[in-house]
């Protein structure tokens, strides 16, 4: 029962490649609000404003970890790191070379852990009990979740 406890726990702290990705994402805002000050004809804060408000509404319904939308594996590693290499030629634009340098050399370390370490389907629903090695043989899966 403790190795149970022990494995959700593990689940639900943010791993390396969770944590540098979330690095990567608010450098990404970050970068295109730096550009759009830059080469927008705004002032400053409508310039951000423009630029990082439409990311982050896509960010939102197609990008982040609970989105109903999601994109899928294997498309969704290849738009974050598209973006990400996008936030750095922006700082590169804006002339901050070693940011720019930074957050490129992060975003390959990010595509690697990504393709590396990729998410396993999820170990519960209808067929987790199926799956496992110590379930009992016959036995099926009950209650709300078996229904879907």
């Amino acid at each position: 029962m403790d190795n149970h406890v022990d494995e959700r726990a593990a689940a639900q702290r943010p791993n390396a490649a969770a944590v540098l990705a979330f690095v990567l994402e608010v450098g990404l805002l970050c970068a295109a609000g730096l550009w759009a000050i830059e080469f927008l004809p705004l002032p400053p804060f409508a310039a951000a404003a423009a630029v990082a408000l439409p990311l982050l509404v896509f960010w939102g319904l197609f990008m982040a970890p609970r989105a109903r939308l999601r994109i899928r594996w294997p498309a969704h590693p290849f738009v974050a790191h598209g973006l990400f290499a996008t936030g750095a030629v922006l700082l590169h634009l804006v002339d901050r070379p070693v940011p720019g340098w930074i957050m490129l050399c992060l975003t390959l370390l990010s595509g690697y852990l990504a393709w590396r370490h990729r998410r396993a389907p999820r170990a519960h629903g209808a067929g987790a009990m199926r799956h496992r090695p110590d379930a009992p043989e016959g036995r099926r899966p009950s209650g709300r979740r078996a229904a879907r």
